[in-house]
């Protein structure tokens, strides 16, 4: 069958034909059957998890009725996002198919998997432009991704005229203040004293948990539904964290290939020619297009925590679990959550398929204006590592990303 969804709380864009990646470099999504168990309420979630290697404990669980199941979805029945780097997992309880979203070099691209039980399991790539919405300017104008944060009422609907900041400010990532984040999304786990929109909704005239607790340090949902529905029960708040951060910076590495694409095709070179192979005009413009996508992975303008964040589930050891890392044992998975979200301020994202696929001369780019600010010579970020962190960081990459730095 032939379904197009929206993964829900994301505004997914045009995708276009191309490779892309799924976990490993021999699960790369192809049109056609495969093998998995059909289980009664789930369908073929537990197996298409394990087929691409996504951690059940990554599960996010939005109810803002922000997709075309819309109809399915509401606070007792919200929707499920799982996700490593490069995928992304949707199940409704309930829903007509399971979605699958691949990143890569040309944007996203959409399959779907239908959870019919008298039907075997088929990965079907689905193909659709909406250019006039879903490639904007709040998407550096690729085929990406949004998040939102939305005030919504007790059936999962958008209030008009509320608070929307996530609207105004473009985007929902790790730049965003922990209090403008997570409406219309369920959230377990420890924010101390910070304060968020996750698990709130309007009953009447008052927005607030519909339990008479605080929304905030929450690790039950059953007041709002059955989380025996789902592969756990937890909607983890770091594992939120994460995926906002990622959903930008698939973007912006989006926007970077086509650009580079672009400026060597302008100028007469191979779409693999080497950043040292080009003229001094176009090396400083792909410099340029590679700048903004340096920045976000270093979190330049990351939000301030103000009070620390434990998790409520085993995302967190497992994210960090998966490395790579160096031989002190040292990775870019590692969690801070004290002041930051990561201990080490670059992006573990440089070990994505997304980021990866970018062209030659954009990851020369980027590992040679990366190595200029660890060594503290960038003009526009200074000092921005102590001497230690920069050693961190250049050992890990020496470790596990040769070649991304220059010698």
């Amino acid at each position: 069958m032939g379904v197009r969804f929206v993964l829900a709380g994301l505004l997914i864009f045009a995708a276009v034909p191309a490779r892309h990646a799924v976990g490993s470099e021999s699960a790369r999504p192809e049109e056609g059957p495969f093998e998995a168990s059909h289980r009664d309420g789930q369908g073929y979630l537990i197996d298409l998890l394990r087929r691409y290697d996504v951690e059940p404990s990554s599960q996010t669980l939005v109810y803002s009725k922000t997709s075309l199941q819309t109809t399915k979805i509401n606070p007792n029945n919200p929707r499920a996002l799982y996700f490593n780097d490069d995928v992304y997992i949707g199940f409704v309880p309930g829903g007509d198919a399971l979605e699958v979203m691949a990143t890569g070099p040309d944007g996203a691209a959409f399959f779907t998997v239908s959870q019919q039980p008298d039907e075997p399991p088929l990965l079907e790539r689905e193909h659709f432009m909406c250019n006039a919405c879903h490639e904007t300017g709040r998407t550096g104008n690729v085929p990406g991704f949004l998040t939102q944060s939305l005030h919504v009422d007790e059936n999962g609907r958008k209030i008009p005229n509320s608070d929307d900041l996530s609207f105004f400010r473009g985007r929902v990532d790790h730049t965003t203040p922990l209090a403008e984040r997570w409406g219309g999304w369920y959230a377990t786990g420890l924010t101390g004293d910070m304060t968020h929109r996750g698990n709130l909704m309007r009953r009447g005239d008052r927005l607030d948990s519909g339990h008479g607790g605080p929304n905030t340090n929450e690790t039950d949902l059953t007041w709002w539904f059955d989380p025996g529905k789902y592969v756990t029960d937890t909607a983890d708040v770091v594992a939120l964290l994460v995926f906002e951060h990622q959903l930008t910076a698939h973007n912006l590495m989006t926007r970077a290939t086509f650009t580079t694409r672009s400026r060597l095709n302008n100028g007469g070179y191979d779409k693999d020619a080497r950043l040292s192979e080009l003229d001094a005009e176009t090396a400083a413009a792909i410099d340029r297009q590679l700048r903004p996508v340096l920045e976000y992975m270093l979190f330049v303008g990351e939000a301030d925590l103000t009070d620390r964040v434990v998790g409520g589930s085993t995302f967190a050891a497992e994210f960090t679990a998966r490395g790579p890392f160096d031989d002190e044992g040292r990775t870019l998975r590692a969690f801070d959550l004290e002041t930051r979200m990561f201990k080490h301020r670059l992006s573990y994202l440089v070990h994505s398929h997304g980021f990866r696929e970018m062209p030659p001369a954009a990851l020369d780019s980027f590992g040679r204006q990366l190595a200029e600010v660890l060594a503290g010579r960038d003009e526009q970020l200074g000092n921005y590592f102590t001497a230690d962190e920069a050693a961190a960081i250049e050992s890990i990459l020496r470790a596990t990303e040769p070649g991304l730095l220059p010698e």
